[in-house]
């Protein structure tokens, strides 16, 4: 029995009041008959115990599987994402064949030329035949007759930003795009090498060794294991295979007139 409290007040009187008028409630027939039931049996007091059914899990070797899986796969897809686009044909004479790893590959249709312009393919081009290569935002160049190129892989988006051609014979105008930005190309010849970040210019190889003139921009040039000079716009630098000392002087009047219509195309054709 619970006993009442010495004195209660009004508001814990009235409480109890209400609670003794309350009538008392009737135990379920049915709910008696199992407890009955329960008791004569023993189930009352009996031990009982939780079994929880454990969730679902992998196997060990099926998790950790999947780790390289998915480190693959997003490998893969960055690779993709920072793979540039391909070189193109901007333009090019009709009728013209030129010379892609020894295969003479006719320029039209564009698209059986294009799909052997691979990083590293050898171009070479005949007289009176001449093409301007294009990968979108990123490169223009104009291979002129006579030239022979072996390709660079355009710059990534992300990573891979430099990119290195060889230039064996002719000459090539360059100009670069807005998706340049930040990358580095190297074009080597016999005598030199010229780095740029952004310009437009032109590498010529002449009997007497490479010139390098600059339209737009800055162009570092040095010989193949030297350390680079920067070449203003208007500018040019020659190196000489008989080792003499390089020229700096204005670049090649004929180069202007070429860079300037190149510059002029730029927007239409890196499209």
């Amino acid at each position: 029995m619970t006993r009442e409290p010495a004195a209660l007040t009004s508001e814990q009187a009235r409480a109890r009041d209400a609670l003794r008028a309350l009538p008392e409630p009737e135990a379920d027939v049915a709910f008696r008959a199992r407890l009955k039931q329960d008791f004569v049996s023993g189930r009352i007091g009996e031990r009982q115990v939780l079994v929880a059914t454990p969730a679902r899990t992998w196997p060990a070797w099926l998790r950790w599987s999947a780790v390289p899986v998915a480190a693959a796969a997003a490998v893969v897809a960055l690779v993709t994402f920072n793979a540039p686009p391909p070189w193109r044909m901007a333009e090019g004479t009709a009728g013209g064949v030129v010379d892609v790893n020894g295969t003479p590959v006719a320029l039209e249709p564009a698209g059986t030329f294009e799909r052997r312009l691979t990083p590293g393919a050898r171009v070479r081009l005949p007289e009176g035949t001449s093409v301007t290569l294009a990968s979108a935002g990123r490169i223009l160049v104009e291979l002129t007759p006579g030239t022979e190129m072996t390709l660079p892989r355009a710059p990534g988006r992300w990573f891979g930003r430099r990119a290195v051609a060889t230039l064996a014979s002719g000459e090539v105008h360059v100009t670069t795009g807005p998706a340049f930005h930040g990358a580095r190309l190297v074009i080597q010849t016999a005598e030199a090498r010229a780095e740029v970040s952004g310009t437009t210019f032109a590498v010529l190889c002449l009997p007497v060794g490479t010139c390098v003139c600059v339209y737009e921009g800055t162009v570092g040039v040095g010989g193949p294991h030297a350390a680079l000079v920067p070449v203003t716009a208007g500018r040019r630098r020659e190196l000489f295979k008989d080792g003499r000392p390089p020229l700096d002087d204005a670049m090649l009047v004929h180069e202007h007139g070429n860079l300037e219509r190149l510059v002029a195309q730029r927007a239409t054709l890196l499209r």
